[in-house]
């Protein structure tokens, strides 16, 4: 008969027991969870770009091992954007002249070549992209190779004459960039003052 109460009491203590280890279990999965959203960052951007116009946009203490995605799509005229990633070894500023002069030597040279223009993408650009997305939108998907200061160009495609309004997705550890289908999260690029805009 004394085995009856220590019976009934037991149950009780392993089901509180489990709802414990359960509510212990969901508290972990939101918390993991808030921690990947709060880490995947989203900025988006609007403005509007000339013909052969580019922009610099600032990408501070960006992380080795993050991932920037991008994507860029013209909201009118008959934009083309193209987008890249500047090497920390590039000053944008000294290289601001030279990168305009040999691209139009590219463009003089071989002016229907979408190829040509890989050499001198990467001498200046850890990445870049011009038509990878729907239509004539640029995307791409960079994992940062070290702790830095980046720099990324937004400009009109030196394929073909373009211009028009943009719109620019920028995100940290956030893939639905690539998709167009991300929110804005916060501040994480920010233009420069107007003199240091422009590369050409």
């Amino acid at each position: 008969m004394s085995i009856f109460p220590v019976t009934i009491a037991s149950r009780p203590s392993r089901f509180r027991t489990l709802l414990v280890l359960v509510w212990l279990l969901v508290l972990a999965i939101n918390s993991m969870t808030a921690a990947v959203h709060a880490a995947a960052r989203v900025q988006e951007v609007t403005g509007h770009l000339d013909v052969q116009d580019s922009l610099v946009y600032e990408l501070p203490r960006l992380r080795k091992g993050e991932t920037l995605y991008v994507h860029a799509e013209g909201t009118s005229g008959n934009l083309d954007p193209s987008v890249g990633v500047f090497k920390l070894t590039v000053d944008v500023d000294t290289v601001r002249e030279q990168f305009r002069t040999e691209r139009e030597k590219v463009l003089t040279d071989q002016p229907d070549s979408p190829q040509a223009f890989a050499p001198l993408f990467e001498k200046y650009f850890l990445d870049w992209d011009d038509d990878s997305g729907a239509g004539y939108a640029a995307r791409l998907k960079l994992v940062i190779p070290a702790d830095g200061d980046y720099r990324l160009v937004l400009g009109s495609s030196p394929l073909r004459p373009s211009f028009g309004d943009y719109r620019l997705l920028l995100g940290i550890d956030a893939p639905q960039v690539l998709g167009d289908e991300a929110a804005s999260t916060g501040d994480r690029a920010k233009r420069p003052d107007q003199s240091s805009l422009r590369l050409r």
